[in-house]
Formats: C-alpha cells, sequence, structure tokens
C-alpha cells in the first residue's frame, strides 16, 4: 500500500460525497487484504458508500481490485467457446444443474465457482455437496482439465479467488450496508473476472423470494452490471426472471437434486425447464453460436430428445465423483429425511393467487436447510415439495406441501409458516411468466 495513502482521508472523502481516484481505491482494497486497514475503518468506508454511492468508474475501479485481490485464473488452456453463468440467488433455483450440460451439449465448456448459499437463497455448491463422493475442492489446473474433459466443471470458491470480497462481504453483512448497487455489482464481477470470465450470463432474480423485490431494482442491478462489465472488459448478459413463487416443485438441497435429475430423465414443460433452456439459449446467442435466441432454444430442445443433455450431465457429475448410478436411483444415494408429513387443504375448490417464496424459503431455512450464519452446518435432507403454483386449481383434500423434517415437531413448525402465506381466490387465477425482462442485452 502507498506510504502516502491515508485511510481517514479515503473515508471522509467519501463521507462528503466526493470522487476516489483508481489508486486510491486499489490501496484501499491493498490495505483490507494485508489488514493494515481494521474492520471498523472498513465499516466506516462501506457505510460512506452506501449512503452516499460510488460513481460507475468508482465501481469499475472497485470491481478490478477486488478481482487482482488475489489469484486470477487463466482460462487460456480451455478448448473452445467459454461462458459463465451466476444467480442473484433464488429459492428452489437449480437451473444451473439443467442449464450447464444443455450448454456443454451445444459444445460450450462451462466453468463455474460457486460459493455456499446464506439466508433463504440457497447455493448450488451446497446442492451439489449433498451428492456422496461429490467433489468440488477442485484446484485451477484440476478445474480447467475437468472442462477440457467432459466440458463442465464446477468448484468451491478458492481462499485465494478475490479475497478482498470475503472480508468486504462479512463486514457488509453485519453493517447494514448489504444492499448497496455498486458493491453488489462489485462483489459479482470481482469474483467472475478473478475467475477467468470472458462472457458471464446472469439470472437476476426479481420478487419476494429473492435479493430484488421489485422490477425497477432489479433493472438497475442488471443495467449496472452490463456497463461495469463492459468498463472492466467482459461481456454480460443479464436476464431478469421471476421469484415470487419457487423454481420448480422443492427447495432443499437434495430434494433439488433429485427434481434436476428427473426434470432431465423425464422431460416436461415447466417453468425451471423453460428458464432453463432459455439461460442457454441466450448463451449460446451471446456467444454468437447462433444467430438468434430462438435458434439457441431449438438447438437445446434437440440435445434434450436425442438425450445428448441427459449423458452430458452424467458424466460430469460422475467425473467429478458422483455415485456411477445416481440418474438411476438418486434416492438410494441421496440422504432422505427422518420424517415426512403431508400437508393437505380443506375447504371449497379455489386457486392458488400467491405462493410467497420467501415463506419457503424461510420455511427451509428453519428445517436447518440453509445457514443462516456463514459458519452454520447444513441438513442436507430436509427441505419443502410444492404440488402447486400460482394458477393452480385446489380441491378439498388436495396434497399441497410436502415437508421433510427432522421431527414432526419441526414440520409442526413450518406447516403454520406455510399455510399462513399461501393465499387462495375463488376465482382462476394467471401467474407471471418466468422471464421477466431480457431487453438490456443486445448482440
Amino acid at each position: 500500500m502507498d506510504k502516502d495513502f491515508s485511510v481517514i482521508n479515503f473515508i471522509n472523502i467519501k463521507k462528503s460525497g466526493k470522487n476516489h481516484s483508481r489508486e486510491e481505491i486499489e490501496c484501499f482494497i491493498s490495505g483490507v487484504c494485508n489488514g493494515s486497514i481494521k474492520d471498523y475503518q472498513i465499516s466506516a468506508w462501506l457505510m460512506a458508500a452506501y449512503i452516499k454511492d460510488l460513481s460507475l468508474d468508482e465501481t469499475t475501479w472497485l470491481t478490478m481490485a477486488i478481482a487482482n485481490s488475489g489469484d486470477v485464473l487463466d482460462l487460456s488452456h480451455i478448448e473452445g467457446p467459454v461462458i459463465d453463468k451466476h444467480s442473484t440467488g433464488g429459492v428452489g433455483d437449480k437451473t444451473t444443474l439443467i442449464a450447464l450440460p444443455m450448454l456443454a451439449a451445444c459444445g460450450v465448456k462451462v466453468i463455474k465457482m460457486s460459493g455456499g448459499g446464506l439466508g433463504i437463497t440457497g447455493g448450488t455448491s451446497d446442492k451439489l455437496a449433498s451428492i456422496p463422493g461429490f467433489n468440488l475442492s477442485l484446484s485451477s489446473e484440476e478445474l480447467v482439465s475437468m472442462v477440457n474433459k467432459v466440458g463442465i466443471g464446477i468448484a468451491g470458491l478458492n481462499k485465494n479467488i478475490a479475497p478482498a470480497d470475503k472480508i468486504l462481504y462479512a463486514i457488509r453483512d453485519t453493517t447494514g450496508t448489504v444492499d448497496s448497487l455498486p458493491l453488489i455489482t462489485a462483489s459479482i464481477l470481482g469474483k467472475k473476472i478473478a475467475t477467468g470470465a470472458k462472457h458471464i450470463v446472469i439470472d437476476v432474480k426479481c420478487g419476494s423470494g429473492a435479493f430484488m423485490k421489485d422490477m425497477e431494482s432489479a433493472k438497475k442491478l442488471a443495467a449496472m452490471l452490463k456497463k461495469v462489465g463492459g468498463k472492466c472488459g467482459v461481456t454480460v448478459l443479464p436476464i431478469i426472471t421471476d421469484m415470487n413463487q419457487i423454481l420448480g416443485e422443492s427447495a432443499g438441497n437434495a430434494l433439488e437434486i433429485v427434481e434436476a435429475i428427473v426434470s432431465l430423465t423425464d422431460i416436461k414443460k415447466s417453468r425451471l425447464m423453460d428458464l432453463s433452456i432459455m439461460l442457454a439459449a441466450n448463451s449460446l446467442y451471446l456467444l454468437k453460436l447462433t444467430e438468434s435466441v430462438e435458434e439457441g432454444a431449438r438447438l437445446v430442445e434437440e440435445k434434450l430428445k436425442n438425450g445428448e443433455v441427459l449423458e452430458k450431465a452424467k458424466r460430469w457429475l460422475c467425473a467429478q465423483g458422483a455415485p456411477e448410478h445416481l440418474f438411476e436411483k438418486p434416492y438410494n444415494y441421496l440422504e432422505n429425511s427422518t420424517h415426512l408429513e403431508c400437508v393437505k387443504y380443506n375447504g371449497p375448490d379455489v386457486w392458488v393467487s400467491e405462493l410467497p417464496a420467501e415463506s419457503i424459503g424461510e420455511a427451509v431455512l428453519g428445517l436447518g436447510g440453509g445457514r443462516k450464519h456463514k459458519d452454520d452446518v447444513i441438513d442436507y435432507s430436509v427441505g419443502i415439495r410444492s404440488f402447486i403454483e400460482v394458477g393452480t386449481k385446489v380441491t378439498n383434500g388436495m396434497v399441497i406441501f410436502q415437508i421433510h423434517s427432522k421431527n414432526k415437531d419441526d414440520a409442526d413448525r413450518v406447516k403454520n409458516i406455510l399455510l399462513k402465506n399461501v393465499k387462495f381466490a375463488s376465482h382462476e387465477t394467471v401467474q407471471m411468466p418466468v422471464l421477466l425482462d431480457d431487453v438490456l442485452f443486445s448482440a
């Protein structure tokens, strides 16, 4: 760190609403990483940045400083087109497990580093960790080798990748400064750039079960991700998708692995499958492998029908340590909960009008299926299966939820949360489309 750099002056610059220089931000991040800047000083700057905001240039410089704060992966040894897929987090979001084999079947190489989930939104690495033997501890060299071998590779976040972000995020989480668009943008893109990404598809979730609760904030985040990515030399495709209800029919790590497997072995139209196809199709278009998103969707659907996507999924998971027959008998290998309870609807015929994803996410968290704090231990077996979605007609005695829990007391507590928050209407209802906005991208 520059000996003339003063962290007090740095804090005061932002506190007074002025802008930092690139050198100042780089010095700050250097001090964050080497420990010369203390947590309370970092907290003070984060609050100043939260209140006074960061300019586009400041956000870009912060992103690059985070990316360069540790190791940066070299993906030049990967053969063929490469893409990274990211989600801002949603309840029941298992599209990575489906969209990545779709892309690999179309000749695209997908490399991804994934951290554990925090709060009501689960992390992809946690879902994969529920598979016995699955190896997320790949070195950078092993990850690249895996991608060249099978087309897909996912590893847990290496401690040497963007270490500044880990420090900043931990302090943001305890100082009420998480929901700053520039800080969110720098955190997401800083990690992605550090993992060598040049093309990134970002699924920006919007709704009750997402971080961005409304369309206005989701659009602002999407636009910032695209602009900052461009200034950092990275092509970002943000797609805004609905998270007012869970994605698919399950929330909970092992349950979501089973649902992903079933989705690939018994192909049916669903919101989950529709979104997975659109994420893959947009990725193909972004890489200029198809002339339109529609052409990409047709190609993906063809690969689904002829079994190539399923074979890619099997080959990938087995290559990273999953049991050989996982796809034939998933329940034989994944941990099952010790208590199972069905929740039935009692009353006249109605239609589901609201099924808040946030409530289902909170229920899973309450069962022990997620982390309230970063060091919490997850129970992979617990979760919720939902047999309804917005627009479903519900009749007397119909099972609407299935609770997978450790015991009956947990199930009873969660049952009350679910029944309290699902809303019914006496007339037919229509749900929002899963794809809310993809107009921010143009090739």
